[in-house]
């Protein structure tokens, strides 16, 4: 039966019909992600420099609580993306049998490179999310207070770092 799919398939020669694909940097697309992860926090740590250096937002947009957010559910998406796509293609290629043929499925040194990196996202945005460690208060809190004689009584701008 084999034989006869060979021969309607691909004209008896089944050896080399994956030759003249270069299927060796597929699995670059598991780091789509990643990369997201990565542009995110280098995007986000220019943005709360010059926010440190000119000590006010200056665009709501761009506030550091939104870029932690984006950084956590593009991290969530990695990890149900690339670890939850291998999960499931092990589960298939285990669950059916083919006639004369028995697949052995293992977990190799990728699948634990891909656990390990998708932890180290989580547990970046777990710290993000940790006040202690990053300095975003959970709370708005706007201090003002005046000098007699020194500051200028005036209006808060908003956005301001006080």
């Amino acid at each position: 039966m084999l034989l006869d799919v060979d021969e309607e398939l691909f004209g008896g020669n089944m050896d080399g019909v994956w030759n003249h694909f270069d299927l060796q940097y597929v699995g670059l697309i598991f780091t789509i992600p990643r990369f997201i992860c990565l542009f995110i926090l280098l995007f986000g740590s220019m943005m709360a420099s010059l926010f440190a250096c000119q000590m006010s937002i200056m665009c709501q947009a761009l506030e550091p609580r939104k870029f932690v957010a984006a950084y956590g559910k593009v991290a969530l998406f990695s990890l149900v993306y690339v670890v939850g796509a291998q999960l499931s293609l092990c589960n298939v290629l285990s669950s059916f049998g083919i006639p004369f043929y028995h697949i052995y499925v293992r977990y190799g040194k990728g699948f634990v490179y891909d656990c390990v990196a998708d932890g180290i996202l989580l547990v970046t945005y777990i710290g993000m999310n940790n006040e202690f460690f990053f300095a975003i208060p959970k709370k708005r809190t706007t201090v003002t207070y005046t000098v007699p004689g020194v500051s200028d009584p005036g209006p808060n701008v908003p956005g301001q770092i006080l």
